[in-house]
């Protein structure tokens, strides 16, 4: 297996569209996209988030998938097949999320699941697919803040990054006949916050 790592920003398109080339380029067909970049803050409440701080989240969180759907879309379509996996949040699923995740990031998430949704209802006919995973707590960076940070014993309690990689794996292997559309995870047990 050949991998090609290429530092940058998924929120810049220029760059969203060197890199895209640069992968077709390398590999040729491009059978699978993953889309797993996002942000958070620790300003979270609607009255308390800075604009440029809701911005910057969306701007991670819900344009940098868009842009590079975007700039693969046209690839997939003359391959007549592709499988687009967004891993999305639990935020994104739910239509009570808990307020703690914060308004930027939970109207970032549904705008994503959205964006799955719509590639499915349009897309078919060419041979894509999107799955949306929506993970509960997982243990990275994401939860080093002060709203969610991991107290001592509760590494155990969340999920790890391989049970989201399991996820993926599942969803990619399945025969391009069958989609899976949504897979809602959490851990099986819960800590108190």
């Amino acid at each position: 297996m050949r991998v090609l790592a290429i530092p940058g920003d998924v929120s810049d398109l220029e760059h969203v569209r060197s890199f895209v080339a640069t992968a077709i380029a390398e590999f040729g067909a491009i059978d699978y996209l993953v889309n797993n970049a996002g942000i958070n803050t620790d300003l979270r409440n609607l009255r308390d988030i800075p604009l440029e701080t809701w911005q910057e989240v969306v701007e991670i969180n819900l344009n940098s998938v868009y842009y590079v759907i975007r700039e693969l879309l046209p690839h997939l379509r003359a391959n007549q097949q592709g499988h687009i996996i967004n891993i999305i949040s639990g935020a994104g699923y739910s239509l009570r999320p808990n307020a703690t995740s914060g308004v930027a990031y939970i109207a970032s998430k549904h705008g994503v699941t959205g964006l799955s949704h719509a590639i499915n209802s349009e897309e078919w006919e060419n041979g894509i697919r999107c799955s949306a995973i929506y993970p509960g707590e997982v243990d990275t960076a994401m939860l080093d803040t002060d709203h969610q940070r991991l107290q001592p014993g509760e590494a155990e309690m969340v999920m790890q990054p391989e049970d989201i990689a399991a996820a993926v794996v599942f969803a990619a292997r399945t025969h391009p006949r069958a989609l899976v559309a949504d897979v809602y995870m959490q851990p099986s047990r819960h800590r108190n916050r």
